[in-house]
Formats: C-alpha cells, structure tokens, sequence
C-alpha cells in the first residue's frame, strides 16, 4: 500500500545519498579530521533510516504480544522510556553547554588583529567561525574577511565582490586562477598587489589555498616573508618589507594576550573532533610565535621579543596537551633561556643561575625526546656532557 511506497522512496533516498555523495567527495579519509568532517555529513542519511523505526517499533510490539487495547496503551510508555535511556546514556558526552573552545578561538583570531584589517581565511574552522561571530554576535564587524576558496568560483565575483568592493578591497579580474592567471583573472600576486596598503593590514588565516595544488600551503612567490603570527593569522608583508623591530614586538604581544583563554584537552577529545584540532592549531601557532620573537632577538637583541619566546615555550612545555607537539620545543627554550640568563647576570647572577639551571633542564629534555636523526641532537649531547664533567667537583649545574 501507501505505507509500502512510501518506504520504498526513503529506501531509494537513502541508497543515493550513500552512494552519491561518497563517490563525489574527494577529502583525504586517511586523517582523523577529516573522517570526522565525513561522518558529519551522514545526518542527512541517519534522518532518513530513522523514520523506519517507528513503523519497525510498532511491528516488534506486536510480535510480542502487544496487540489490543492494552497493549495499544503500552505504546507510548515504552517508546518514551527508551528514548529517555537514550538521552541518559548519551546527554554526558553530548553536552556542549560548558565547552565553548569553538567560539573562544574564533573571538581569539578576530581579537588580536588591527582595527580595519583584511583577513585572508581558509579552513572550515576559521571560516565559518568568523561569518558566525560577526553575524550573529556582532563581535568585530570591522574586520574584512574573504573565503580564499571561494575567491577560485566565477560565482564569487558576481555575489560577494560588489560587496567587497564597497569596503575597499580590489579584484584585479573576475576569478583567483594559478600563477599564470588568463586574462580576465588574476593571480595571488596581482590581488596582494592590489590590496596591500599602509593603512590597513593583511593577513592569511589558515594557510594558503591556490587553485595550483602543487603550491598549496606555500605563500605566493614575492610575499613570503615571514612575520610573527598574531592569533591563529600571519600578517602578509612583501618579501623586501624592512623589519620595524617595534611593530613586530606589538604584534607578538597582541597575540599572545588574545590567546590565553581556556584550551580543550587534547585527552578529552577524539581526534576527529573540531576541539581537538583547534587543540593542534593554537599550539603549532603559539610554536611558530615563539620561534619568530627567537628568531627576532637574534637579529635586533630586543628584550621584548626574547620575553614573549620565554614565556610561550614555558607554556607551551607546561601546558600542551597535544600529542604530537614537536620535541624541538625543548630546544628552543633551552636557547631562550640561556639568552635570558646571559642578559640577567647582568643585574643578578643568583637570577642568572636559576634561569641557566632551567636552560640545561630544557636541552636535557630535548636530548632525551629527540630522535637520533636531529642534526643538533648529537652537538646538544656532547655540550651537556662537558657541562656535566666541568661541574662534577664543584655541584654546579648538574640537576
């Protein structure tokens, strides 16, 4: 009958759904992420199946006995009872009131960036976050953003560049094509080109996506300069941009305060769930922070910039969560600190020590996390074994 048919057509539904969007869809299942992003779309096809429970409810009843008027009063307590044991054994897991890292970390990208500026986004998380906020919670409406994947569709110029448009941002053609753009479309080069200015700051959120996908992740060729990251972006600077020492320090110090709101727990988290690749993100940013303020004491000896990698690199080694947090953290705060030590013996040499003591602390963690292919693992070793053989008679450093 009706019921028969009506089966049948959700069957059919269901079948092509299953069968339709698995043979388009072209994500590397081989990462958590993005079997997790997978099985997220599988809500169309859940919707469909669990129509058939309460027909197939109904029919299980029956076979035991629950014909009749009783048995027909039956029916709603049953049903209610086990939807209630559903809630109950999943309501834990599935309660997101208290675990707002998604919103955190979107109100953490959108914070540390200047008044005005022009934020280049890739990535679901980093997308769709910042279209929320500014939508629906109003935060940070000032901030220009463009879908960097969406920039490669010929719909893009005609729906949301006018738009755009108004606010100041230049399209040098209709679509973003590879680095051999035809004309009548433009490359990344060109749009950079177009939109950088004094003015108003730039940024890439979330790497880079190029319709050439033998570059992706790779900055365009003449705008690979590396900047401090700030939040989860990287300020976008012409590869002969001259290094204002201040501006750089600035930066590293708004990005570190905006990203010190509660992180979820990487152990709480499976691996294919947002929270936990939001865990992977701020990490690795707050890494690459670290490593640019290092990197930026080593060419202009500001103490600001030396601080800033101090105190990430001890967050980071106290903190992290992650599990594939890279080993050569260690290292790297070895090197801070021994940095910091050498300019405080200065002023105290009691200071000095302790800040010298944790430095030795931090390459002996190095050696001991490293594998035996680091180039600097065997150099670190034999540095600390002298140290050790130096301060043997004497109690020095030796922890």
């Amino acid at each position: 009958g009706a019921a028969r048919r009506g089966g049948l057509v959700l069957l059919s539904l269901a079948v092509f759904y299953f069968l339709g969007f698995h043979s388009l869809s072209n994500l590397p299942l081989q990462l958590s992420m993005f079997r997790g992003v997978m099985k997220r779309f599988w809500m169309q096809l859940n919707a469909s199946l669990a129509l058939f429970l309460a027909p197939g409810f109904l029919w299980a009843l029956n076979l035991l006995g629950g014909n009749g008027r009783r048995g027909d009063k039956a029916h709603g307590p049953i049903a209610v009872l086990l939807i209630a044991c559903q809630i109950g054994r999943h309501y834990g897991k599935q309660d997101m009131s208290q675990a707002p890292f998604v919103e955190n970390y979107g109100r953490g990208m959108l914070n540390a960036l200047p008044y005005g500026a022009l934020a280049l986004t890739q990535g679901d998380i980093n997308v769709h976050t910042i279209r929320y906020l500014q939508a629906c919670e109003g935060v940070r409406p000032d901030i220009i953003f463009l879908d960097q994947v969406q920039m490669a569709f010929g719909w893009y110029s005609k729906q949301q560049a006018p738009r755009l448009t108004q606010r100041g941002v230049v399209f040098p053609g209709n679509t973003l094509m590879g680095k051999k753009a035809p004309a009548g479309h433009y490359s990344w080069q060109q749009f950079l080109q177009a939109n950088l200015r004094d003015d108003r700051a730039m940024f890439s959120c979330g790497g880079w996506a190029h319709p050439d996908e033998r570059l992706r992740e790779s900055a365009p060729d003449g705008f690979q300069f590396v900047s401090p990251t700030v939040g989860v972006c990287e300020r976008i600077f012409k590869d002969n941009t001259e290094v204002n020492v201040t501006q750089m320090v600035e930066m590293g110090k708004a990005a570190r305060r905006e990203m010190q709101f509660k992180y979820p727990d990487a152990r709480n988290w499976n691996e294919d769930t947002w929270e936990h690749h939001i865990v992977g993100q701020l990490w690795k940013k707050r890494e690459s922070l670290g490593a640019n303020m290092l990197s930026l004491y080593d060419r202009s000896r500001n103490h600001e910039a030396l601080q800033i990698a101090v105190d990430e690199y001890r967050d980071i080694t106290a903190k992290c969560t992650w599990k594939t947090m890279p080993y050569t953290v260690w290292k790297q705060l070895g090197a801070a600190l021994s940095h910091q030590a050498g300019i405080t013996s200065q002023v105290s040499m009691l200071q000095a020590t302790v800040l010298q003591k944790e430095s030795v602390d931090a390459f002996r963690m190095f050696v001991k996390l490293s594998p035996d292919s680091d180039p600097d693992k065997e150099t670190v070793f034999k540095h600390l074994r002298l140290l050790d053989e130096a301060s043997s008679d004497q109690g020095g450093l030796k922890s």
